[in-house]
């Protein structure tokens, strides 16, 4: 057979196979649109929920662990510590807690925040310490903050315990003060009863002196000082009873030579 015979048949067979192809796609399409519909329903139940990225909550319950309040007595700066457990599931990132401080009160309802710090992931019934370095004396709160899109039982922020600061050297400074005062203050009034016993001891020491000084001056014989019975004599040069002796002694001595020149006369007379 030559090989136009061979090409002759070759393209006969391609051009039956093309023809039934197109009788056969024909038929089906035929047949897919003269046939009937049916409809089926199928019913499944399940759970849904739905996700939203930020709000999920992990699971984990964040408390405080003290049971009562702390009071420190030391000065500061001191480093002041509070303990945190996890309650609940595993923590999947950090949350956030706050530092309240006031004088004299209550940090949860008038004290001031003055600082903030980060809780690292704490895994379950496990727990941790916050710590924060007081500066003053007064009264300290820690405040913690759950997860976000916390659900448990417990409340969204939570506080520590109550932690007072009290400065206990401070305290003996101040006794310490006053003991030093009143030691001040006794040993000036006893200084004060010194000065005056030497003032006194002064004085009779400065009289002694005089005395001494006065009993020490030469005597002048020319002109002797005069005695206290020289003091009192009058100026007549006699005192006064003496002088009361002397007139006494007059009168009684014209007595006597009035009576001796009577006797005499009378002597006279009886002579003749």
């Amino acid at each position: 057979m030559s090989r136009l015979g061979k090409f002759r048949k070759k393209r006969k067979f391609i051009l039956i196979s093309k023809i039934l192809l197109i009788s056969y796609i024909f038929l089906f399409g035929f047949s897919y649109l003269a046939s009937s519909t049916g409809a089926y329903y199928s019913s499944n139940s399940g759970d849904s929920f739905t996700f939203q990225a930020g709000t999920w909550w992990d699971g984990s319950d964040l408390v405080f662990t003290g049971k009562g309040n702390q009071n420190i007595k030391s000065c500061p700066p001191i480093e002041i510590t509070v303990g945190m457990k996890n309650k609940g599931f595993s923590m999947t990132d950090t949350s956030e807690y706050e530092v309240f401080y006031v004088e004299t009160g209550e940090p949860k309802i008038n004290g001031e925040k003055i600082a903030t710090g980060i809780i690292q992931p704490i895994e379950a019934d496990a727990e941790t310490q916050l710590t924060y370095e007081a500066e003053e004396e007064g009264f300290y709160m820690f405040k913690a903050i759950q997860r976000d899109g916390y659900e448990g039982t417990s409340s969204k922020e939570i506080w520590s315990e109550k932690i007072k600061v009290n400065c206990k050297d401070k305290e003996k400074n101040n006794t310490d003060e006053k003991t030093d005062e009143t030691e001040t203050q006794d040993t000036e009034d006893v200084s004060d009863v010194e000065e005056n016993k030497e003032g006194t001891s002064d004085e009779e020491s400065i009289e002694k002196n005089i005395e001494d000084a006065q009993s020490n001056e030469p005597k002048d014989e020319n002109n002797p000082e005069p005695s206290e019975e020289d003091e009192q004599i009058p100026p007549n040069g006699q005192p006064e009873g003496d002088e009361e002796s002397s007139n006494n002694s007059e009168s009684n001595g014209d007595v006597v030579t009035g009576e001796g020149e009577e006797t005499g006369d009378e002597t006279d007379e009886e002579a003749e």
